[in-house]
């Protein structure tokens, strides 16, 4: 089972979230602005909030590399 975390900004990490998929058996990569796996291979995403917007990426152009999935038909 794989499990990302999506943490945008350092201040705000996942604290209580990451255990709870490793506590199922889940192999928990915490994502910091790199691209993510593809769909096929994810079984949870859990995406942190931060201080931008959904169309902020030209200020915050991290949110290009993660980006959600998309699953590869």
């Amino acid at each position: 089972m794989q499990a990302v975390v999506v943490q945008h900004v350092p201040y705000e990490g996942p604290a209580l979230i990451a255990p709870a998929p490793a506590v199922a058996g889940a192999e928990v990569l915490v994502d910091r602005h790199e691209p993510l796996p593809e769909a096929s291979r994810l079984d949870v995403l859990v995406a942190l909030g931060g201080p931008m917007g959904a169309l902020d990426d030209r200020d915050h152009t991290h949110l290009a590399a993660t980006a959600l999935p998309r699953a590869r038909r």
